[in-house]
């Protein structure tokens, strides 16, 4: 076999590997990201329950940054008595709803069913 293709072989060679790490590396860093999406999404449904009254189902609707830094969930809510309040909005981290269409201020303390936006679901 000549120098060139020595070469050549182990060019592709290396560069196959370097796609297949950065293929890997991407994987892991999107599995990452969406793992902290569903703790943040985890979060805020306890922020809900501790926050809000009579609330017997939380469905999460959306997760979204609106700016750089500023993490909004949108959620409906299903009251104990079978309301549903849909559209609320709350900023992760801060307290209080900047939208929250009618919910009644105060804690849960019974067990509250949330679906988080991947389908998951769990009792808190």
């Amino acid at each position: 076999m000549s120098k060139q293709k020595k070469r050549m072989t182990v060019g592709i060679i290396v560069a196959l590997f370097l796609i297949l790490a950065l293929a890997l590396g991407e994987t892991l860093y999107m599995r990452s990201k969406e793992q902290d999406r569903i703790e943040l999404e985890k979060q805020t449904a306890i922020e809900i329950k501790d926050n809000v009254k009579n609330v017997k189902k939380i469905t999460i609707t959306d997760f979204y940054e609106s700016s750089p830094g500023i993490k909004n969930v949108d959620f409906d809510v299903e009251e104990t008595d079978g309301t549903v309040i849909r559209g609320n909005s709350i900023i992760v981290g801060s307290f209080g709803f900047h939208n929250g269409n009618g919910l009644k201020m105060g804690r849960t303390n019974e067990k509250v069913k949330v679906i988080y936006t991947t389908g998951e679901e769990a009792v808190i």
